[in-house]
């Protein structure tokens, strides 16, 4: 039976809230740059990390798996964002979320202590099991490749029945939950008043970028959410309005005193509305599921600069405050450097595409609301003059036509909110303003090293 990658507490080693591991590979794995916060970590010498290949801190209960998906991903050249329990040379483990992305035919990776509790125990107790099921595995026979191979399988089945269709989308949904939980507990770039030369240039560039991508995922977040509220309300109000349109359609057009009820007029145009509105509204439930998908990427894409310039930033810090251990940091930054513009080119594709679904978006809304405003008006005003006595219906009539105003004008209200939302996003400007602040990171870098 395989042994649960549990540790007690006092014999583990801790990454603080606000350290990142970095280091860089060549395409096969073997280390050739290391931070100083890896150097601590883990317990090794620079010199013992550098030439060394990446798995000299594997964790033996690691499973195969969880590599192998890493590398599948890397191969694809999309970033590898996952979990992963590493081993000091003191044999003490230690825990961190790792982000692995191609840098040409080398490998860059910053990893951070994960604070996104809910994710870090799915994986981790996925990481247990399927441990466990390749252990038995090879028990059998298997070699350790195929082991890894049949528990990639079973890890993917793990994560699609907690709602995650593949490794890839529970990476990105990590991704955000750590970055988001970093944020939240206001981790950001320090600053250091007092530091001037390059050095103090570089940090204010690092810390600048840092703002205008915190915004934008901010917005981003909005425009999700916006997304998610819509998709999720739609099918309430598609049951609203086939409510009313059968409603409707069963009023009689005269009373029992043989008068005409001017109301009755109003809801068959409004029943007539309701399906222009209804087929609209299926139509946009598709358009609203690629929204959310674009908003997923690029909010992932995000999240992956602001983790890259942290790291630069870290980096900056350690040259001002002379950080023992720090090394030459010339070629760290050039590397983060080139990682921030392929961020950038990665993140563009998916906000035009998020830019030009939320306009469209935002049209379609408006176009819905108009609509239905304007039978919802002259209802509104019957009521009226049947509050003041100039007009007569049925005491019972009038509710059942307040109920129904009550209920379709909140939808109205929501929909118009949902398209206001869209509307914000769709008037962003591209994305110069970021790419602006990685270029005056570049230049600083470059006065630097």
């Amino acid at each position: 039976m395989a042994t649960p990658l549990v540790a007690p507490p006092r014999e583990r080693r801790v990454l603080g809230a606000a350290e990142l591991l970095f280091s860089t590979t060549d395409a096969s794995g073997v280390i050739d740059q290391a931070n100083s916060v890896f150097l601590r970590l883990s317990g090794y010498r620079r010199e013992q990390l550098v030439g060394a290949a990446h798995n000299l801190v594997r964790h033996p209960q690691m499973p195969g798996a969880a590599f192998a998906g890493m590398w599948r991903l890397l191969a694809a050249t999309r970033p590898a964002l996952l979990y992963f329990r590493d081993l000091s040379a003191d044999g003490r483990p230690y825990d961190v979320f790792a982000t692995v992305v191609p840098l040409g035919d080398r490998f860059l990776s910053v990893r951070a202590r994960p604070l996104a509790k809910n994710w870090w125990r799915l994986a981790h107790n996925l990481n247990s099991q399927v441990g466990a099921f390749e252990e038995q595995c090879r028990a059998k026979g298997w070699s350790r490749t195929d082991a890894a191979a049949l528990g990639l399988e079973q890890l993917e089945a793990g994560l699609a029945a907690s709602g995650y269709p593949s490794v890839e989308q529970f990476g990105r949904s990590v991704l955000l939950a750590e970055v988001q939980a970093r944020l939240d507990r206001g981790v950001r770039i320090p600053a250091r008043p007092l530091a001037d030369g390059p050095a103090a240039e570089l940090l204010a560039a690092t810390r600048g970028l840092e703002q205008v991508l915190v915004d934008w995922l901010d917005r981003y977040d909005r425009l999700q959410d916006a997304a998610i509220n819509l998709a999720d309300y739609t099918p309430r109000l598609l049951e609203i309005l086939e409510q009313s349109q059968a409603a409707a359609e069963g009023v009689r057009f005269d009373n029992p005193s043989g008068r005409l009820e001017p109301a009755a007029v109003y809801l068959r145009t409004w029943a007539d509305t309701s399906r222009e509105v209804a087929a609209v509204l299926a139509d946009l439930l598709d358009q609203l599921t690629e929204l959310r998908h674009s908003c997923a990427l690029a909010r992932a894409e995000l999240a992956l600069t602001v983790l890259h310039n942290m790291a630069a930033g870290q980096f900056v810090l350690e040259e001002i405050d002379e950080v023992p251990q720090a090394g030459s940091i010339g070629m760290a930054l050039a590397d983060l450097g080139q990682a921030l513009t392929d961020d950038v080119d990665e993140l563009v594709p998916q906000a035009t595409r998020c830019r030009e679904l939320a306009a469209e978006l935002a049209y379609q809304l408006d176009g819905v609301t108009g609509l239905l405003e304007l039978p919802q008006s002259l209802i509104r005003e019957w009521l009226v003059r049947v509050a003041e006595g100039g007009a007569h219906s049925s005491a019972e009539f009038v509710d059942w036509v307040s109920d129904h105003l009550d209920r379709s004008e909140a939808g109205i209200a929501t929909l118009s909110g949902l398209a206001n939302s869209g509307r914000e996003l769709s008037a962003l400007p591209d994305l110069g303003p970021i790419r602006e602040w990685v270029e005056r990171v570049a230049q600083a870098r470059s006065r630097l090293t």
